[in-house]
């Protein structure tokens, strides 16, 4: 059997005080301390990240957000992970923020009165310094990896196929070591390296399973306040990219998308349509790895449809965890492993509720 462990958003070791009371925002001391005992007790042969590696503490200044980066924290983060294990990680959107502008401050470090340089991308230029002294984890635009003879893996970044993706571009250069003139440029480099890695596995036409990971869901069911927002349409240059797959590859091969971003477990069947075209993939989100996780959503089945994209929700919790993903032989499985804490007696999941803003985009 090949297994590996697949979350994201993970790395937040920002606390609050209520009440007098000191308390983690996220999960993340929970979530490691799970890992590392899982990883020991199970055959596991690689660890996926979607991304969102560092969270930095927010503080609102005259109604205007601003976000601090505290680098011992970041690292902190980073050295509770396993080290016995190979770990891919791939880029989310918060290891892409800087400052853009020099009278637009949203970025500090250590405090306030310490802003990030304009352009200087000090959260990814960490994280990459981190990963340096960390052996056994990768940090990655894409990826492709066989497991087994028939499931190919391609970690892709997702971030490129949002619609503010070219705020972006300082921190793609420096990331990729070379200058990006525009968004158009870095989509049809990775373009070209998943269809040269889907030609190069499949020339004998053994790939059974295709398993695409990236940070953003393709879409998804997101609830604030006990209220239901448009489904999820934050990668919309993504879908046509997922449809030339489908031509290539054709309907005999299973096709899943694991990611994170939304900050909840969530199991659905996305199917996109175009012409007399329909791919059908199983969607896993699992942005559940440490930090503060989104409002919960009732306990019902949701089907959204639309005109070039249908959405069944089969499954969701609002609770800290990961996923194991198992092939054996051609068949793949997916369980979902959460933070069980002994209360009272009984066993029950922790959950906690998170309000967070987000763009919503015209759901097509």
């Amino acid at each position: 059997m090949n297994s590996f462990i697949h979350f994201g958003c993970w790395n937040n070791l920002n606390i609050k005080n209520k009440d007098g009371k000191i308390k983690p925002l996220g999960c993340l001391n929970k979530v490691m301390e799970k890992l590392n005992s899982y990883v020991s007790e199970n055959e596991v042969s690689f660890i996926s990240i979607a991304g969102d590696n560092y969270y930095p503490e927010k503080k609102k200044i005259e109604e205007k957000k601003k976000k601090i980066i505290i680098p011992e924290l970041l690292f902190r983060g980073f050295d509770l992970l396993p080290k016995s294990l190979p770990i891919y990680m791939i880029l989310g959107n918060h290891d892409l923020e800087t400052n853009l502008k020099i009278d637009n401050q949203k970025i500090f470090i250590n405090s306030l009165d310490n802003p990030e340089p304009v352009r200087s991308c000090s959260i990814l230029t960490n994280e990459t310094n981190i990963i340096k002294d960390l052996p056994n984890i990768s940090y990655n635009f894409f990826k492709a990896e066989m497991m087994g003879s028939n499931t190919l893996i391609l970690m892709i970044d997702s971030d490129i196929y949002s619609i503010d993706a070219f705020n972006y571009l300082p921190c793609y250069s420096k990331f990729l070591e070379k200058d990006i003139s525009s968004i158009e440029e870095i989509q049809r480099y990775q373009y070209e390296l998943i269809f040269q890695s889907i030609n190069q596995y499949n020339v004998t036409g053994n790939i059974r399973n295709l398993i695409l990971i990236g940070h953003q869901p393709i879409t998804g069911i997101k609830f604030k306040d006990g209220v239901k927002e448009p489904p999820l349409n934050d990668i919309p240059y993504f879908k046509p990219i997922l449809i030339e797959i489908y031509n290539s590859l054709g309907d005999d091969i299973k096709y899943f998308y694991l990611c994170a971003d939304l900050h909840l477990y969530q199991k659905g069947i996305v199917t996109l349509k175009k012409e007399d075209k329909m791919m059908t993939i199983q969607q896993y989100i699992v942005g559940t790895g440490g930090t503060e996780l989104d409002d919960e959503i009732p306990n019902i089945k949701f089907k959204v449809t639309g005109e070039n994209m249908d959405y069944e929700m089969e499954e969701c919790k609002a609770e800290c965890g990961f996923l194991h993903s198992k092939l054996e032989g051609e068949k793949m499985s997916f369980e979902f492993i959460p933070i069980i804490e002994q209360l009272g007696g009984k066993k029950k999941t922790k959950k906690r509720k998170r309000n967070k803003k987000r763009k919503t985009r015209k759901y097509k």
